[in-house]
């Protein structure tokens, strides 16, 4: 081989080498998918840094989120990837969240935080547009602080008349600008909290079943399971990332019905959204799937982490 064959072969790895680790880093390829490549690609960028975003109220705990990830994931050593990166999750309350230090984040999971204002709302939408993955759980972000946020007008005067924008994810801005993070980000409108509408008691039987689709949020995980939690109910809608995937469903009961409208029995329970998998919305907090006397919820957790990440 003489040197000018030499050079051109060095200029090929190198094209080869930067295209692989930009179609990892933004997902289109999962690094196992080639042998070796974790080692190489996570010794380049280090460690994946993992938040936990919480507030005062809602669905979930991030004590027991933050708790799962640390057990589950190093537990998966050596099994389904070819290099397992534990995990070692930060956590933080939404009131401290800002656009600036979401940034240093591989991942971002929003739980019990159904209370979130706008201003917060818009620092998650810019991360996941900058490049930030994203799992938001349950009802988080469904109520704003201040009601004049679920309202229209033009100018916000407390003593106006107003008509509601719809509350969860639909928020006003103070100019009168709507803002839709369930639509522009989640890829999902919430209609309620299922034990809300229908009023559940000890006696409720919650959910039918649960259905999966293949994918990697999915994986490995058993078929013809009932759920006994609690859930948000959701419809998809079609966000402007794009990708919108439905992964997992789950059948309630009996049809729902909320102020007359009869919305059916069966209803999202993961929504995916994004090239590379973005944005993952599960209608359950994962770790409220968790049952140890059962055996049940690993997977989910698992699934979670290694499916969100490059």
């Amino acid at each position: 081989m003489n040197s000018g064959d030499a050079k051109n072969l060095l200029v090929l790895v190198a094209l080869l080498f930067a295209l692989l680790f930009t179609a990892t880093n933004f997902g289109i390829a999962k690094c196992d998918m080639v042998p070796f490549w974790c080692e190489v690609y996570y010794g380049i960028v280090g460690p994946p840094k993992v938040l936990i975003a919480y507030g005062e109220d809602g669905m979930g705990s991030e004590e027991r989120l933050a708790d799962a990830l640390n057990r589950y994931v190093k537990a998966q050593t050596g099994i389904r990837r070819a290099y397992s990166v534990p995990v070692t999750p930060v956590t933080m309350p939404v009131s401290s969240i800002a656009e600036e230090n979401l940034k240093k984040y591989n991942l971002v999971i929003v739980t019990h935080a159904k209370t979130i204002g706008i201003e917060k709302l818009k620092a998650f939408d810019k991360y996941v547009r900058g490049g930030g993955r994203l799992v938001w759980t349950g009802d988080a972000g469904t109520q704003a602080p201040d009601d004049l946020e679920h309202l229209y007008a033009d100018e916000l005067d407390k003593n106006a008349r107003h008509d509601k924008v719809g509350g969860g994810w639909t928020r006003v801005d103070s100019d009168g600008t709507r803002f839709d993070f369930g639509k522009e980000i989640l890829s999902s409108e919430f209609i309620g909290l299922y034990c809300v509408i229908e009023k559940c008691d000890d006696a409720t039987p919650l959910v039918g079943s649960l259905d999966w689709s293949d994918d990697p949020l999915t994986a490995g995980l058993a078929e013809n399971l009932a759920m006994d939690r609690d859930f948000a109910l959701v419809k998809q809608v079609e966000s402007s990332l794009g990708g919108t995937n439905i992964v997992a469903t789950v059948r309630s009961a009996a049809a729902v019905v909320k102020e007359g409208k009869n919305h059916g029995r069966n209803f999202p329970l993961i929504v995916r959204t994004g090239p590379g998998i973005r944005v993952a919305y599960y209608a359950l907090p994962p770790e409220d799937f968790i049952d140890e006397e059962k055996g049940r919820g690993a997977a989910f957790i698992q699934n979670m982490y290694y499916g969100m990440l490059p």
